[in-house]
């Protein structure tokens, strides 16, 4: 992002000041929100991993009670 001393002119009428800091407001709002997804998409993408890890744990929890018991009643 440009320094605002550098996009504002020094006879710069207030009209004109107001839409430059109008579009830096913009600007930043447009950035956070881009930042914000990118985090929500990571926390999802780290979420499905350990959704899948914890799966994967109970199914062979079950899997190894099963053949326990099996072992015992055999």
């Amino acid at each position: 992002m440009k320094n605002t001393k550098d996009k504002i002119p020094a006879d710069a009428n207030w009209n004109q000041v107001i839409s430059e800091v109008s579009d830096l407001i913009n600007e930043s709002r447009d950035k956070k929100n881009e930042l914000a997804t990118e985090v929500i998409a990571q926390a999802k993408r780290i979420t499905r991993r350990w959704f899948t890890a914890w799966v994967i744990t109970l199914v062979a929890l079950i899997v190894t009670n099963i053949i326990w018991m099996y072992m015992l009643l055999k």
